[in-house]
């Protein structure tokens, strides 16, 4: 199975919206192009607030 299918799939099981598997998709997609781009402040912006604010507690 591809990763996007094993990604697919896991959505099914969280029961979540085609909209929401595509959305989540976009922003993993935007983060590693922001990586990719060595922007790790771009890519840290994609990452949900409680990661972000895991951040500012260290």
């Amino acid at each position: 199975m591809s990763t996007t299918g094993c990604a697919y799939a896991i959505f099914r099981f969280m029961e979540i919206t085609d909209n929401d598997a595509i959305t989540i998709r976009s922003l993993i997609e935007h983060q590693l192009a922001a990586f990719q781009k060595d922007d790790a402040q771009g890519a840290f912006a994609f990452a949900s607030p409680a990661i972000q604010a895991q951040s500012k507690e260290t």
